[in-house]
């Protein structure tokens, strides 16, 4: 199974009180990997990276930049900020700002791309 798929599965099966801890504790492991330069699929690293630093940025009330995530990611990561929203664990604005922050951007690069 691919790191993406990993990642899918994990946060997944976790309580959605448990996610954001999970999603903390595996930015800090991507980010330690960066800097030590180890290697790393980038595709799913870069994927999953970002959407750690929006669910923290999205708990603390921190806007972020738009970002690019691969397109077959998103879906599941829309769905995974709606589970955290339904369980109050994140404001319901976070799912308004996963669409300002990625959606748009993604569909834009579709469009460039096709």
């Amino acid at each position: 199974m691919d790191l993406f798929g990993k990642f899918l599965e994990t946060i997944s099966e976790l309580p959605a009180q448990a996610v954001y801890t999970a999603t903390e504790k595996e930015r800090e492991m991507i980010e330690e990997d960066i800097s030590y330069h180890r290697s790393f699929p980038i595709r799913d690293t870069m994927s999953i990276l970002g959407f750690c630093r929006f669910v923290h940025a999205a708990m603390i009330g921190m806007a972020m930049t738009p970002s690019i995530l691969p397109f077959d990611h998103v879906e599941f990561y829309r769905r995974m900020v709606a589970r955290l929203v339904a369980a109050r664990e994140l404001t319901p604005s976070a799912l308004q700002q996963f669409d300002s922050v990625f959606l748009r951007i993604n569909r834009e690069e579709q469009l460039l791309a096709a």
